[in-house]
């Protein structure tokens, strides 16, 4: 009896010897959890991530809102254990996180790195080849005129509050073109991009400031006006909106890479060293960014998409078991070189099974109208709102700023009295 019991219990646990094992995928001990990104680059940059560690390596994944300096805090905290994109050196609560050994930017997402500039149109320069330098500018300022104020020409700066508002406000300052360009603000990123492709599908000249990566980079060819190389003292100086330094610098170029928690990296050394090798080139990435926008994708769609269609891209960056998990959960099939995609099963992973509404739209179709109405019209517009602009609008404002707002003040309270005649209102 004991010989058919120790006979059974070797045939068990060869049979068990013999199945496969996942050395290669880690076993995740709790669910890691990415800080919510609200810019695009960077929720694709958080659903690749996010794909290949669910997908790849067979762990769990969390999403957690909050704004840039909350969720730089929570991961210095490892509150939260991932930030999909980082922009170094720009951060202070980063910089102190990293120096005490709490976080760690890893991985260089963008080849090149992120770069920013003063741009104009690239026919702009095609058709005026004097102009090549931010020197240059004042010869060429007639080309900018600021529909507001047709006295000035116009620089379209970056919103309000925004870090790249300061530095364009100093630079405009202290290369003294403030004397020819009003400053201009628009109100929200949204505004500075519909500034931007305005110009372009009219073929007007735009000097703008912009940066990568974004849709726009992809869509339309800017050009960059030369500036002196990069002094990381003025540079550092131009941040502060009352610095005393009058300096000119170049745009430094900043590197984009993954913020993981100190404890992440020793609890998932595998997982760490694949984000080590996640790269984009610009133009992928440019370029994703674009089809998101314009197929109104979130950024996991449009990872899902991306993935999909460039396994050669990702195959390098993962251990083979999971690559093949991944290429299995998008459909597809890796025999070497030879992609094979299951188009039914990858578009699976896009469809809402629980929507009970119809997939059309009016939305592009109006969009598409409106953007050959601006093509084929824009000049028509244009002239409309200049004139309105200089004989109707701008007189009024010039005239409210003359009154004292004291005189406002009583004739409001006059209009209040002949309307009602009772003290209380007025």
């Amino acid at each position: 009896m004991r010989q058919w019991i120790a006979f059974s219990l070797l045939l068990i646990s060869s049979l068990l010897l013999s199945l496969p094992v996942s050395a290669a995928v880690p076993t995740c001990q709790a669910p890691i959890k990415f800080g919510a990104l609200t810019w695009e680059s960077g929720q694709f940059t958080s659903g690749v991530l996010k794909y290949i560690i669910e997908s790849g390596y067979g762990c769990q994944v969390e999403e957690v809102p909050g704004a840039g300096p909350a969720l730089e805090t929570a991961l210095s905290q490892d509150d939260i254990q991932v930030i999909g994109e980082q922009w170094i050196g720009r951060s202070p609560i980063m910089t102190q996180a990293i120096e005490q050994n709490k976080v760690a930017v890893i991985g260089d997402t963008l080849k090149g790195g992120a770069t920013q500039g003063w741009y104009v149109p690239k026919y702009v320069l095609d058709e005026n080849p004097g102009l090549r330098r931010y020197q240059d500018l004042p010869k060429y300022a007639e080309l900018f005129k600021d529909p507001e104020n047709p006295s000035k020409s116009r620089f379209m700066n970056c919103p309000s509050g925004w870090t790249c508002e300061i530095f364009n406000t100093r630079l405009l300052k202290n290369t003294g073109l403030e004397s020819d360009f009003n400053n201009a603000h628009p109100g929200t990123g949204a505004a500075l991009d519909a500034e931007i492709a305005s110009a372009f599908e009219q073929h007007k000249p735009l000097l703008f400031y912009y940066w990568q990566p974004t849709g726009l980079m992809a869509k339309y060819d800017f050009a960059a006006l030369e500036f002196p190389a990069h002094d990381d003292a003025c540079w550092q100086d131009l941040l502060l909106a009352y610095g005393t330094a009058d300096c000119v610098s170049g745009f430094p170029v900043s590197p984009l890479g993954i913020a993981v928690s100190t404890p992440f990296i020793d609890a998932n050394p595998e997982l760490a060293d694949v984000f080590k090798k996640i790269q984009f080139s610009p133009a992928e990435l440019n370029g994703a960014i674009l089809e998101m926008s314009e197929s109104k994708r979130s950024g996991e769609e449009q990872a899902f998409v991306f993935l999909r269609d460039n396994p050669q891209v990702w195959q390098k960056w993962l251990s083979d078991e999971a690559a093949t998990n991944l290429a299995a959960k998008l459909g597809i099939s890796l025999t070497g070189a030879a992609i094979v995609t299951d188009k039914k099963a990858s578009s699976t992973n896009l469809a809402d099974p629980s929507s009970i509404f119809p997939s059309w739209s009016l939305e592009s179709p109006l969009n598409n109208t409106l953007a050959s109405v601006v093509r084929n019209h824009g000049d028509v517009f244009r002239t409309i709102s200049t004139v309105a602009l200089t004989y109707l609008l701008l007189p009024i404002e010039r005239l409210l700023t003359l009154i004292p707002p004291w005189l406002i003040i009583a004739l409001v309270t006059v209009l209040a009295w002949f309307a009602v005649r009772k003290i209380g209102l007025p």
